[in-house]
């Protein structure tokens, strides 16, 4: 009986051991985080274009779900000027593969109240953009909000929409 313990007791040990040498010496566990941008896509178009811009301050949510309902982490973050996001996802990519195929993003709240309609038509899958300094980078793509209805300088010619007053100033869409 006491050497079962002991073998017990020295294979815990080697465990530990090999599990501290795997994080410490080139298996470093890399970390990941998500990314993307938010607009207004104003003319329904579901594209980028000259007629939309970027949404300062909205928020989206980064969910992952641990398995097939509950999720196992949510944060949400606010865009920047330039409407981007990024939030660091708390568990490593090496092993935590499935978790981060389970992760998607959702938008939240625009920060615009005449362009604060969730698009559905925007994809929220996400894929692998880059890896920098051992950080992998996923990106979540454009998301966009729209207004309630269509703004009346979006039944105008393209030209004519690009070189508004309107589109520079969206505050005041007239609909």
């Amino acid at each position: 009986m006491k050497m079962s313990w002991f073998s017990l007791v020295l294979l815990l040990l080697s465990l530990t051991i090999n599990n501290l040498s795997e994080a410490g010496h080139g298996h470093k566990l890399r970390s990941a985080v998500v990314s993307g941008t938010v607009y207004c896509d104003i003319c329904f178009q579901q594209d980028f274009s000259k007629a939309h811009h970027f949404i300062s301050g909205a928020s989206v949510a980064v969910e992952c779900k641990d398995g097939e309902s509950r999720p196992s982490f949510r944060q949400v973050a606010k865009t920047n000027e330039q409407g981007e996001f990024k939030v660091r996802l708390p568990f490593s990519v090496t092993k935590h593969v499935k978790k981060i195929k389970g992760c998607s993003v959702k938008l939240v709240r625009s920060s615009e109240p005449y362009c604060a309609v969730a698009s559905s038509s925007t994809s929220s899958s996400l894929h692998l953009k880059s890896t920098k300094q051992g950080t992998k980078v996923f990106s979540a793509g454009f998301l966009s909000f729209k207004p309630l209805k269509l703004p009346n300088l979006c039944n105008r010619k393209p030209s004519v929409v690009a070189d508004s007053k309107e589109y520079n100033t969206p505050h005041t869409l007239d609909f």
